[in-house]
Parts: structure tokens; sequence; C-alpha cells
């Protein structure tokens, strides 16, 4: 979501995840019954990639944490029609080895 902001001291954004519409837990405010809300922002695409990490690291235990980040990348899966500011190397891939 930060479309490259300061990429000059490193501030990119290297893959993406889902991160529209993610169904979440919630406070149940005024009566709801659900304790759910669909919600968007970083802070619903972010578990996607530190669980598919932590996959990885299960997966594949002889790779350092470097190399997990160079498997993210190298398996996300470039997206038509965005630019690479706002997506990096793409949508996050799930591997199977």
């Amino acid at each position: 979501s930060n479309a490259g902001i300061n990429a000059a001291t490193g501030g990119n954004i290297n893959v993406c995840a889902p991160g529209v519409d993610v169904l979440s837990s919630y406070p149940k405010k005024n009566g709801s019954n659900t304790g759910y809300k669909l919600l968007n922002g970083t802070s619903m695409a972010t578990p996607y990639v530190s669980g598919l990490a932590a996959l990885y690291m299960e997966q594949f235990p002889a790779l350092d944490a470097r190399k997990i980040w160079k498997l993210l990348e190298s398996k996300a899966k470039p997206i038509e029609g965005l630019k690479y500011r706002d997506i990096g190397k793409g949508l996050i891939q799930v591997i199977q080895g």
C-alpha cells in the first residue's frame, strides 16, 4: 500500500498479498452478533506473507531467512496491468517442493 514510498532508502514493495475484503475477527459492537468484518489494507495482507514464509521455513528447513525471502520473491506471480511499484515481484504463491 505504500506504492514505493521512501524507495530511495529501501522502503519499497517486494511482494503483494490479498488485502481487500479480507474476513477478519472484529470486536462486537452495537448488538452485532458476528465478531467478524471485511477489512482492507496492509494489516490484512501482512499475515499472508508472514504465514507463507513460516510454511516455507517448515517445508525447507535447510534454507536461512534470506533464502526464504528470495524464494517468496522468485515464486511471486506478476499481475498484468499493475505497476511494479505497487506490487513488487507480484502476488505470493504457495509452492510444493
